[in-house]
């Protein structure tokens, strides 16, 4: 758009049109022939009508003697944008359904057809009833964005109306059109919108041109499917593959109490499925699956499991008993003979073999359960599981024998084994259990030994040399850097002060050296509150636990004294991203990509776990030895409840999202560190914040986020970026780039980051993008005093009592083995083997 000044008659009656107006400054009169209708002010946007009509229907014109300042653009502009606009959703909307595993058996041919058909999009606002309880269904609808609730009582009638289901962006509503004989039905519960959202509607009609007859079938079999994708073991196979196992499945209605026999696995279709095992009682709803612990074991040894296990010994698991819910149940299974008859047509050992076990390999290293692999990228991953090689062991077969020098590590892929330390049993690892990771990294005696313990077991075995091709040497020196840190077990008594590098409202963080090792770490004290410790510093330090990313600042211990709380974590000294920009001024779009790319990655695995940092900026982003990015201060992040709203307006103010500003009307979620990241970017590459920047009083910060437009300086010239910015800050989180169905991955997929190289992610993970600035020394610490702190210190010392209130990540060493459902802690001594 143009700004321009305009006076006089601007739109005259009945004249062609082909521009619209938006008014700045200023007003216009609106007349119709001759007669004065209306004035408008700022912000009135005229001549959208006549465009439509190609000709306008009044006439506008700025007061007599007074001029206005308006934005203008031409009706070929606009058809442009419209268009632009029209293809992109259209090729958003297309790419969400063809991820949808409801037609995921189609074959591509049919596939190509349904993306010719006309997708309808609604709207709805929070609060919003989408659908009724009795109305009549005709489309699969979509959730493009937002989510939604099924309630079984009318809203507004009951305050806490039951709920039925939950509908996330890429859940398919009002699926039980997939019954048998469900073309149109009458819907069985109320759906209503949590939070604004949009719909994508496929008409039953539509595709029933497409389908014929077998709709219903088809339909049918596709919500099967769905169910088989969600087994790993079966998600690999062909759509044939996958249809020949849905056609072995049966649909059959249950009542109320009923119980199911000889079922190894189903998809619910309608109502509820309750499994009694082991005195629990799981509810299996809509949707969901259930698989038999027998289904991938031959009849044989699934008749015999009970026989072979010791007699002082408890069979794995007891058979579960599946019952029908209260309100009966509609349920598609696959019984014990039509499974062994479905493998047996499609030629698949239910033994896991080589060939058809990739995908449990996969889904252990890429669920990051392994310390010593949890740092490396996809690519890396998969080529490490190219290298597995299967093994088949008798029972009592020794893998390894304590004391032994490790040079391979295990994955289970079926069977079970014992580990045991100085000959005494001490925990048992079954499918999908690993064991001897630190043989991958370490020359060290094997700290137990380890047997098979079932009839036979099938492992996979990850040489030391397959893994060293696959590692670089930094990000192999990282990991054991990593390592050799959380390995070692500091006392506040071993640490020796070397100076003060902050100080703050809330104590000091301290250099300090361990006197037995020579590991240097940062010390943050934390003054105590009437004695308490604050609750804001507690929860900092239950999130870093449990975070272990190499973009994370790492956190090993703390200790408490009768004054404050002492957080001893890794030591980073190359300063914070705000002293790169000073240094370095605004940077190219290559150092962008790879500071920007860094804090993805970090805001991914947060979101993933449900966690909102709140207060990226650059004070908080610092960068170490080798110039890669450390995340840190976690004071403000928060882990939202079920429904991913929190309602606290709190932040750095430059970089508050306008939800975070505005969040006691509705709240937000993780999408405000979209927004933060999408000013930290601007920051980066412009030199200067989009918003109120050198302004410092809050309210005015505020008044520009939620007012001003964004504007680019003139120096910007980068088309690539400035899109993805515009993309990134749009005011509305609905709109903004990231937040849709497919998240960070839109982001990451932006020609911004896969021009330069479309392997960016990748290559930072594996420590192969060098980074743009490298600390040359330590950052210094001007004006603080140190001899003061230094006496302040040797008083601390003098300890009330210490106590460790982190327990190291078990996970990260494999310390604690979750058995039957219970976290069980092992000793120091059986971690790696």
């Amino acid at each position: 758009m143009e700004v321009s000044e305009v006076s006089g008659v601007v739109f005259r009656e009945g004249a062609p049109a082909d521009t619209v107006l938006v008014l700045q400054e200023g007003s216009l009169e609106v007349s119709v022939c001759g007669r004065h209708l209306e004035t408008l002010g700022p912000g009135a946007c005229v001549g959208s009508a006549g465009v439509l009509r190609k000709f306008h229907l009044h006439t506008v014109s700025t007061p007599s003697g007074i001029s206005a300042l308006v934005w203008s653009t031409s009706i070929h502009e606009i058809c442009r944008l419209l268009n632009k606009w029209e293809e992109k959703h259209h090729a958003e909307n297309w790419k969400l359904i063809e991820r949808i595993l409801l037609f995921d058996f189609l074959p591509d041919q049919q596939k190509a057809r349904l993306s010719e058909l006309p997708v309808r999009v609604q709207v709805f606002q929070a609060g919003d009833l989408v659908s009724s309880k009795g109305d009549m269904v005709s489309s699969i609808f979509v959730v493009k964005t937002g989510r939604l609730r099924g309630v079984l009582d009318p809203p507004g009638h009951h305050p806490t109306p039951r709920l039925h289901a939950k509908y996330l962006p890429g859940d398919v509503v009002c699926s039980g059109c997939c019954l048998p004989q469900r073309r149109q039905f009458p819907l069985r519960w109320h759906v209503v919108a949590d939070t604004d959202c949009k719909m994508l509607s496929l008409d039953f009609q539509t595709l029933l041109q497409l389908f014929g007859d077998d709709l219903d079938e088809c339909l049918q079999r596709a919500f099967m499917v769905f169910g088989l994708n969600q087994v790993p073991f079966m998600a690999g196979f062909s759509c044939t593959q996958k249809l020949l196992l849905a056609k072995a499945m049966e649909v059959a209605v249950y009542k109320p109490g009923e119980t199911l026999v000889d079922v190894q696995f189903a998809v619910i279709f309608d109502g509820a499925m309750l499994v009694e095992r082991d005195d629990v009682v799981e509810e299996l709803g809509h949707g969901d699956r259930y698989i038999d612990s027998t289904l991938f074991s031959p009849q044989e040894e699934a008749e015999r499991i009970d026989l072979d296990c010791p007699e002082d010994q408890a069979p794995l698991s007891e058979a579960a008993r599946l019952v029908a819910g209260d309100a009966g149940l509609t349920v598609a299974t696959l019984a014990g003979k039509g499974a062994a008859q479905a493998f047996k047509e499609l030629g698949v050992s239910p033994v896991l073999s080589a060939e058809d076990t990739t995908d449990i390999a996969l889904e252990v290293l890429q669920a990051r359960r392994v310390s010593v692999l949890r740092h490396l990228s996809c690519n890396q991953i998969e080529r490490l599981v190219k290298q597995l090689v299967p093994r088949v062991y008798a029972c009592e077969t020794l893998i390894f024998e304590q004391g032994e020098i490790g040079t391979a590590f295990y994955i289970i892929a079926s069977g079970q084994v014992q580990v045991s330390i100085d000959g005494k049993p001490v925990r048992t690892l079954a499918r999908h259990g690993h064991f001897g990771e630190r043989a991958l990294l370490f020359e060290e005696p094997r700290s137990a030994s380890v047997r098979v313990l079932s009839v036979e077991a099938e492992l996979w075995c990850l040489e030391k040399a397959a893994f060293v091709e696959v590692l670089t040497d930094h990000l192999r020196e990282e990991i054991m850097r990593r390592i050799e840190i959380q390995d070692s077990n500091v006392e506040l008594q071993d640490l020796t002060h070397v100076r003060v590098i902050g100080i703050g409202g809330f104590g000091n963080v301290r250099l300090v050296e361990d006197r037995h090792t020579g590991l240097r770490y940062a010390l943050k004290q934390v003054k105590k509150v009437d004695g308490i410790v604050p609750d804001h510093v507690r929860g900092e330090c239950g999130l870093l636990a449990e975070m272990d990313h190499p973009f994370i600042l790492d956190i090993m211990n703390t200790y408490e004294t009768s004054t404050s709380l002492y957080i001893l974590m890794e030591y980073i000294m190359g300063g914070t991203l705000r002293h790169v920009i000073k240094v370095s001024g605004a940077l190219d779009r290559a150092a962008a990509c790879f500071y920007v790319g860094s804090l993805i990655l970090v805001l991914e695995v947060l979101h993933d776990r449900n966690i909102v940092y709140r207060d990226l900026k650059p004070e908080n982003v610092m960068v170490d030895s080798r110039g890669y990015v450390k995340l840190i201060d976690f004071g403000i992040a928060k882990r939202l409840d079920q429904d991913g709203r929190t309602f606290t307006c709190i932040g750095s103010p430059h970089y508050m999202a306008p939800e975070a500003i505005l969040s006691r009307r509705e709240g937000y979620g993780t999408e405000v560190d979209t927004w933060a990241l999408g000013i930290l970017l601007f920051e980066l590459v412009c030199g200067c914040r989009p918003f109120g920047d050198g302004v410092k009083d809050k309210q005015e910060v505020f008044e520009a986020i939620l007012k001003q437009a964004l504007k680019f300086p003139e120096s910007y010239s980068d088309e690539c970026g400035r899109d993805l910015l515009q993309a990134m800050l749009q005011k509305s989180p609905e709109n903004r780039l990231g937040d849709g169905v497919f998240g960070w991955d839109d982001i990451k997929e932006h020609p911004y980051f896969t021009e330069p190289s479309s392997n960016l992610f990748d290559g930072i993970v594996e420590r192969l993008v060098r980074p743009p600035y490298t600390p040359t020394g330590e950052c210094p610490c001007d004006g603080v005093p140190q001899e003061v702190t230094k006496d302040q210190w040797r008083e601390e010392k003098t300890i009330a009592r210490t106590r460790t209130t982190l327990v190291r990540r078990a996970v990260r060493l494999e310390g604690a083995e979750k058995v039957g459902g219970r976290e069980t802690q092992c000793t120091k001594k059986t971690r790696g083997q």
